[in-house]
């Protein structure tokens, strides 16, 4: 049988092969704190983590680092802004392109009692919006009569939506962010317009578009606008922006 104590006067050792596997009980544990766990530092030495607060989660940090409470990062769709027209503008502010990866804009049934007329789309800073940094490609007609290209402009330009005082085109438009880890060095930003046929006599159909924001990586936007290019914007005028992280 071997030794089952050593040491001084003062201090009391006992031999690990001594001690009955399961044989430590968690009444003879050191008191600790409610919610904290027990883990191993850098040096393989026993330490506890947390608590952590209501709701966040136990993540890893790598090797040779213990574990710590964090909160889950929040995915999918956000609604950031709801905008409504204001004369020939709709406009949000207050946003950061470095903080997603797309942006959605859903806008809903509008139109413009000047014929014709056609929605521009601007991006910008705080500073104020960009200028001849768009390049973009559309086809403004639903027979595919009326196309644009633009090198270098100020904005993109979508198809004619001046046919009446009542709103009746509906757009979708796809943005790009900034934030870190998107492959492409611009802008993207397409878009889709759905017209639906109206008590004048317009036809129903779709119309589609897309451009790019030339050297993206040194422009973030924090604010964009969408500008009628001749008479105010008519029916409900409303634009809800949506971010993805």
């Amino acid at each position: 049988m071997s030794k089952l104590f050593s040491g001084t006067e003062g201090a009391l050792e006992i031999n690990t092969a001594d001690i009955a596997d399961d044989a430590i009980t968690l009444a003879k544990m050191a008191p600790g704190t409610d919610g904290q766990i027990i883990s191993y530092d850098a040096s393989g030495n026993p330490s506890v983590v947390g608590p952590g607060s209501d709701g966040q989660v136990l993540t890893s940090t790598g090797a040779g680092s213990p574990p710590a409470f964090e909160t889950l990062a929040v995915g999918g769709m956000t609604h950031l802004a709801t905008a409504t027209a204001s004369g020939t503008t709709m406009e949000i502010t207050g946003i950061s392109s470095a903080d997603y990866f797309y942006f959605h804009a859903q806008i809903d049934d509008i139109g413009s009692a000047t014929n014709p007329s056609y929605l521009r789309f601007y991006l910008g800073n705080d500073s104020g919006y960009y200028t001849s940094k768009f390049s973009s490609y559309g086809i403004k007609d639903i027979h595919g009569a009326d196309t644009t290209t633009v090198h270098r402009g100020n904005y993109l330009e979508t198809q004619n939506f001046g046919y009446s005082s009542n709103g009746e085109k509906y757009m979708r438009f796809f943005i790009q962010g900034t934030k870190t880890g998107m492959p492409s060095a611009t802008v993207y930003v397409d878009y889709i317009v759905v017209q639906r046929e109206h008590n004048t006599g317009s036809n129903p159909g779709s119309m589609f578009g897309m451009g790019i924001l030339e050297n993206a990586p040194t422009l973030p936007f924090t604010k964009m606008k969408w500008v009628s290019s001749a008479g105010n914007i008519t029916g409900t005028g409303k634009v809800h922006l949506f971010g993805v992280k």
